[in-house]
Formats: structure tokens, C-alpha cells, sequence
């Protein structure tokens, strides 16, 4: 009896894992690296705060506030986007662009920078409504006339929506 119990849920819950992560929105805390392509030896560390409105299939909304720290300079980072939701059976996957305001303080580097973001995360449930996220993106930064390249990655907690 078990076993048919079994075989006859079996198909229900397949069709249930392969929908992927329901639409709604995400909301944790990471932490991780960001380094600046043309200046060697420069790497901060990142306590980063993200949400992310997730919709299967369409574009939801993406925002990350980013403390960051390194040897001479402090700086916050607030990146606002778009994200691209692709449900996977087992994890979700987002494709992103978004602008980015930054302002550094500290040493020679005080100042502040605009620049854009293309990036990628794979969320993956651990527990009922949570699960991990790891980021990666490439940034580049406007300041006056000049511009640089800066990569980061980031791993965290992430709160997810809960299938109805």
C-alpha cells in the first residue's frame, strides 16, 4: 500500500520540483570580494544587502546596498537593476543589468563613481523559504573622464517566496 502511495505522488511531486522557485521576492545578505581590474593589489571586501523580485521567466526588479573595506578606503555601493529569472528544477538563475553609484572615502581615493553592472546568481534552496545565493558581475565605473573595470563575487543567505 506504501508503494503505491508512492508511485501515484511521484509524478506530483516531479511536476512540483521541475516548476523551479515560484515568483515573489528575495531577501538576504552576503558577503564577498570586489576587485578593480587596472590597479594590481586592490581588492575590498563586501557586506552587501540584496533583494530581488523574482519572476519565472520575465524580468523582475534587482537592488543591492554594498559596504565596502579594504586597506585605505570605505566606500557604499548601491546598485539598482533588472534581472532576468530563468526557474530551474532544482536551483533559479538570474541574468542582470543595473546602474551603480558609488562613494569612496579614504585616503587618495575619496570620491565617488557611476558606472553599470552585467551579472549573474544561482539561487539555491536549502530549506523552505531559504536558501544560498552566489553572484558574480562585472562593473564598470565612470569617474570624470576616466573609467575602470572592477569583477565581483559574493556568496550569502537569501530569504525565498513559498510555493502556494
Amino acid at each position: 500500500m506504501l508503494l503505491a502511495l508512492m508511485l501515484a505522488t511521484a509524478p506530483a511531486a516531479a511536476a512540483q520540483a521541475s516548476k523551479g522557485i515560484p515568483n515573489g521576492s528575495a531577501l538576504g545578505g552576503q558577503v564577498g570580494r570586489l576587485w578593480v581590474d587596472d590597479t594590481p593589489n586592490t581588492e575590498l571586501t563586501l557586506l552587501a544587502f540584496r533583494f530581488s523580485t523574482l519572476r519565472q521567466r520575465r524580468l523582475g526588479f534587482d537592488l543591492e546596498a554594498a559596504f565596502a573595506t579594504g586597506d585605505d578606503l570605505d566606500g557604499i555601493d548601491l546598485t539598482v537593476g533588472t534581472a532576468y529569472h530563468l526557474p530551474l528544477s532544482a536551483v533559479g538563475l538570474l541574468f542582470g543589468v543595473g546602474v551603480n553609484a558609488v562613494a569612496a572615502g579614504g585616503g587618495d581615493d575619496a570620491g565617488g563613481a557611476l558606472g553599470g553592472q552585467l551579472g549573474g546568481t544561482v539561487l539555491v534552496p536549502v530549506f523552505t523559504g531559504a536558501g544560498l545565493r552566489f553572484d558574480l558581475a562585472y562593473r564598470r565605473y565612470f569617474t570624470g573622464g576616466d573609467g575602470f573595470n572592477a569583477g565581483m563575487a559574493g556568496v550569502g543567505f537569501t530569504s525565498l517566496p513559498r510555493r502556494r
